[in-house]
């Protein structure tokens, strides 16, 4: 049965998730792949043969069909979605993390040779600078630096 014989059998609520929800998910799914393949350089024209294409395809039974696959396998999209992504995040964050501390507490000369990079940036800066009050934070700065560089090599 098509779904243009079942919009006069559905009650409102229903029709959100037979014909609304579909009709979004096929148009998009459409309009990206025109979109990706670029055949057509407009995007304008990618939006209307595209919603050619979704009005001619509900006249078909591939909406009622796309309904019934987002009902089953919606729920377990988000969760897969969800698990990949936050699995996915706590496994850079631990990378990163772990690169931060092994630099931190690394051998001496890396950390010796990053806050001499770090010093010979702020010169770089400072040399530039024409604001007085930025000049002064930016000397604190390589002072700082300085004293840090001293508290290392003393080690």
């Amino acid at each position: 049965m098509a779904i243009l014989d079942l919009l006069y059998e559905l009650a409102p609520w229903e029709l959100i998730n037979t014909f609304f929800i579909p009709f979004v998910v096929i148009f998009v799914m459409l309009w990206g792949i025109l979109t990706a393949m670029g055949i057509f350089k407009n995007k304008k024209i990618n939006i209307v043969i595209s919603l050619a294409m979704v009005l001619f395809l509900a006249s078909t039974d591939i909406f009622p069909m796309v309904s019934q696959w987002m009902i089953q396998l919606g729920s377990m999209t988000a969760v897969a979605a969800f698990l990949l992504l936050f699995v996915g995040g706590v496994i850079l964050w631990t990378i990163n993390r772990g690169r931060d501390i092994y630099f931190e507490t690394g051998s001496k000369g890396r950390r010796l040779k990053r806050l001499m990079e770090r010093r010979d940036k702020e010169f770089e800066k400072l040399r530039t600078e024409g604001n007085k009050n930025k000049k002064r934070a930016l000397y604190k700065n390589i002072e700082r630096l300085r004293r840090e560089i001293e508290l290392v090599e003393s080690e």
